[in-house]
Formats: C-alpha cells, sequence, structure tokens
C-alpha cells in the first residue's frame, strides 16, 4: 500500500483525482488532523467506509532505549475515491503535513507537475534535470505508465493497418466494378477506336471514370464518419438508456469521449485516394488493350 502526502487545496491545479473523490472529502482531508483518502477497492478489502479508523503500521524501524519499534498511526477516514484503475487498490491520501510527521521529513521529497503539452514531459523533465544545481530524479507520465501507453500507441497503428485492409477490400470492388464495365462497353471502345480515338484516351477516360467513383465514394465515407463520430457520445447515451446497459462498466470513464483528428482524417483519405487510384489502373489498361477489329467482328 502506498500512501501521499497532497496539498487538498492546491491538488486540484495538478491532478484529475479531485474529480473522483466522495462528495466533501477533500475538503474534509484538508480540515481533519491525520485524515485519509482511501481508494475505493482498498476500502472494501479493509472493511471500511467514511468515518472510521484505521491503522497504519510503516515498514521503517525506530530504535529507542526499548528497543527496535515500528511507527504506527492512527488515521481516520474522511473519502473514497474511484478512478476505476489500480490506484484505486493500493493508494490513500495524506494531507502533506501529516505525510511529512509520519515519515519524519522537515521537506517535501517530490512533486507533481502538469503541463500544457502533455507530450513534451519527458523533454521538459530532462531540461530541469540538467538546469537543477541539485540532483533531481523525474518520472513521466509516460513512463509510469510505459505498458499502457505502448499498448495505446500499438492499437492505435493496428487499427490504421485494419482500416487500411477494409479500403484494400473496397478497391477490389472498384477494379470488379471497372473490369464489368469495360466488358459491358466493348462494342463502345472498339467504335471510339475506330474514329480515331487512341490507347492513351481509351485510358484516360476509364482512369477519370475510377477516380470519379472513388473520389464520390471517399468523401461520401470520409462525411459519414465524421458526422457518426461527432454524435457517438449521442448514440452511446442512447443504446444505454435504451437498453439499460453500462457499455463502460469495464473502464473509469462513464462516456464515450470522442476527439476527431483532422490530421489523421487526412492522412486516411490520401491513403484511400492512392490505393483507389492504383486500383483503376488495371481495368482502364484493359480498356485501351481492346482490339476493335476483334469485337466488331465478333458482334457481327
Amino acid at each position: 500500500i502506498q500512501f501521499r502526502g497532497i496539498d487538498a487545496e492546491l491538488e486540484s491545479s495538478v491532478s484529475n483525482l479531485p474529480g473522483f473523490v466522495s462528495a466533501g472529502g477533500l475538503l474534509a482531508l484538508g480540515e481533519q488532523k491525520f485524515g485519509v483518502l482511501l481508494g475505493a477497492e482498498l476500502a472494501v478489502a479493509l472493511d471500511v467506509v467514511t468515518g472510521d479508523k484505521i491503522t497504519l503500521v510503516l515498514p521503517s524501524v525506530t530504535y529507542t532505549p526499548a528497543g527496535p519499534s515500528m511507527t504506527t498511526r492512527r488515521l481516520k477516514v474522511v473519502g473514497i475515491f474511484e478512478v476505476g484503475a489500480d490506484l484505486d487498490k493500493n493508494l490513500m491520501l495524506l494531507r502533506l503535513h501529516d505525510a511529512m510527521k509520519l515519515k519524519r521529513q522537515t521537506h517535501v521529497d517530490s512533486l507533481t507537475l502538469k503541463f500544457t503539452d502533455l507530450f513534451r514531459a519527458p523533454e521538459i523533465l530532462h531540461d530541469l534535470s540538467l538546469s537543477s544545481s541539485q540532483e533531481v530524479f523525474g518520472v513521466s507520465w509516460m513512463r509510469q505508465n510505459g505498458n499502457l501507453y505502448d499498448a495505446i500507441q500499438t492499437q492505435k497503428a493496428t487499427m490504421f493497418l485494419l482500416l487500411m485492409v477494409l479500403v484494400a477490400v473496397a478497391a477490389f470492388n472498384l477494379v470488379s466494378n471497372l473490369v464489368m464495365t469495360v466488358d459491358d462497353n466493348q462494342s463502345e471502345i472498339a467504335i471510339l477506336k475506330t474514329m480515331g480515338a487512341s490507347n492513351r484516351d481509351v485510358l484516360i477516360v476509364f482512369i477519370a471514370h475510377g477516380l470519379m467513383v472513388s473520389m464520390v465514394g471517399l468523401l461520401l465515407g470520409l462525411l459519414v464518419g465524421i458526422a457518426l463520430t461527432s454524435s457517438l457520445g449521442i448514440i452511446y447515451n442512447f443504446l444505454t438508456n435504451a437498453l439499460s446497459l453500462d457499455l463502460m462498466s469495464e473502464y473509469f470513464i462513464r462516456y464515450l469521449p470522442t476527439d476527431i483528428r483532422f490530421e489523421d482524417v487526412g492522412m486516411i483519405g490520401l491513403v484511400s485516394f492512392i490505393v483507389c487510384s492504383l486500383a483503376t489502373f488495371f481495368p482502364a489498361s484493359k480498356a485501351a488493350r481492346t482490339n476493335p477489329v476483334e469485337i466488331l467482328a465478333h458482334e457481327h
């Protein structure tokens, strides 16, 4: 079990944790001497509720004339917090002053920093350690939650690859559609060639046709995707209420946040357009290679 000393008045400026504390818990922590906030699962394991008292035993040994003794302190539970993560199992929060007393310290040994750009945390911590005259060691949220961060990055890359597979499948449908169009219009292609159209002219016509179909499908797909993403929260709330199901019960959030990254939308659109453009080349080249003599002879 870990315990951390916090300033109840300043904690909300560097952490979202106060938003997960039971009503009045953070205020009570600031007023109650040796009060404690417990994680929800830890409180269940200890079978305590707000108002109960627990005994904290520190692993450090103090040597006195009477012999070695363990440091113990009775704490009053002033609130419960639940974030839906491992912190609920192994964290308790005390007033900063009380935590310093328990550890027999006259100064703080760690600080929590909040940055405007959270992805610059490792860089900023590195600069702070170099510029400080004292030995400073910083742990960013990426390092502290490294496995989770790596899993999110891997999931994002995997989802992009899966999306490209879906685009490739759609491109095969485009190829088959254009091939059928070429086969159905063999006579018209032959007539165009007898009237003077070159292989290049026919190639351009069918590439333009394929690109037009691709662009219409691409634009419709992007617009529908953006519209559905923007309305995802409303759809989630409707399904939750209509089916009486808590679809997010396994997570520490009770809503479905969405963030449309237009750079990702642009990348998806660009890659999809390139794949579809390549897909139009085979049926267009097949149309360009049409032999008008054979086609017209077969027609007659």
